[in-house]
């Protein structure tokens, strides 16, 4: 049985920190962590059901937070965010995971 391994959290880490860092575009972000989001979700369910409920939550809660997002304040709603607040989430979620880290 396939299950979530520090090697798939390291996926996960790698590309938030990588955004985070600035190293990547918000755009490029957005683009992969919904792809790499989408890929567990549908091709490995039974990775995602062993996945540790810290993890899940976090990483489902980057997901539907980059649902939200809206980078033109022009053609923003209400319910959606800016870059900042994006950024700000996604931070939060990652110290969930990886409480020790400095960022």
């Amino acid at each position: 049985m396939n299950t979530f391994t520090e090697k798939d959290l390291e996926i996960f880490c790698s590309l938030i920190m990588s955004y985070l860092l600035k190293k990547i575009h918000v755009s490029t972000f957005e683009k992969k962590y919904m792809s790499l989001w989408r890929n567990y979700r549908d091709n490995k369910s039974k990775i995602l059901l062993q996945m540790n409920q810290v993890y899940g939550s976090a990483f489902d809660r980057i997901f539907t937070t980059l649902d939200v997002y809206n980078p033109d304040p022009k053609l923003r709603d209400e319910y959606e965010i800016d870059e900042e607040q994006l950024r700000q989430e996604v931070k939060e979620q990652l110290l969930k995971v990886k409480p020790k880290l400095e960022i």
